[in-house]
This record gives C-alpha cells, structure tokens and sequence, in this order.
C-alpha cells in the first residue's frame, strides 16, 4: 500500500494525495446541454490582435470550472476535467465531441479526478482518481 493505495495502481511518485488510475470502456453518449439544437457551440471568439498562431476559436463549455483538456487520437472528441459548482463538489471527467455537443460525466462523481487520457486506439479512458482514498472531496489547501 501506497498511502492507502495498492502499489499496483500507481506509480512510485510522492502525491499530495493518494491517486487511483481508473480505465473505462466508452459507449453510449449522452448531450447534457447545448447552445445550438444539434448541442455543438456556436460561441465564436475573434484572435487577439497580432494573434498569427489560432483561428475559429470556439468556446465549448460554459459555467463552472473547466480545465485540462485533451484530444482524443482521432481528434474528434475532448476529454476534460469539470467542477461544476465554484464553491462545492470536486473536479470530475468529462468527454465531449470537439464541436462542443455529446457532452457526459465519464467519472463515478467520487473523489477528485486529474489527468484524463484517450487511450487503446480512442476506445478506453485512463485518469487518476482520489476515489480510492475517500469518496469525499480532498480538503483544499490552505494557500495563505
């Protein structure tokens, strides 16, 4: 055991708090919300000026705390770590079409989860989980 965690499922690394690695089959989808009828974003966001780099930038999620994202291998879809309510709940993953439609929680909702993944060809998820440790939220840290 590794701070409450079975050696086998993580790494040797010192955590700030013990992490589970969680694979998951994908199947099914499930649009959670949408700001166009087929659940793709319509929010287009102008370059900055002198910008030469990005173009058609394209807001996909609103609300809450969003971060972390990654392309799947293809380059069709997101997978991305969520808090949907500022002041409560824990980070939890997330996978979405790259147009913003197809949006679905892919985690247990327990614990804080980090690091999603594509893996196996696009077909399984990989992401580290506090879930195995307590289901509840990691206190935060005091950043005084």
């Amino acid at each position: 055991m590794v701070s409450g965690v079975h050696r086998s499922e993580v790494d040797t690394f010192p955590v700030r708090y013990p992490i589970r690695i969680v694979v998951l089959a994908l199947s099914g989808a499930a649009v959670l919300g949408s700001c166009a009828p087929n659940g793709a974003s319509r929010v287009i966001w102008a370059p900055e000026t002198g910008e030469q780099h990005l173009s058609n930038i394209r807001q996909l999620t609103f609300g809450g705390n969003n971060a972390e994202a990654y392309f799947s291998a293809d380059g069709k879809r997101l997978i991305f770590q969520r808090q949907i309510e500022l002041t409560s709940g824990c980070d939890q993953e997330y996978v979405m079409n790259i147009d913003g439609s197809g949006m679905r929680q892919v985690s247990n909702g327990k614990g804080r989860t980090t690091c999603g993944y594509f893996i196996e060809r696009d077909q399984r998820i990989l992401y580290a989980s506090t879930s195995a440790h307590d289901p509840n939220c990691p206190v935060p840290p005091d950043r005084s």
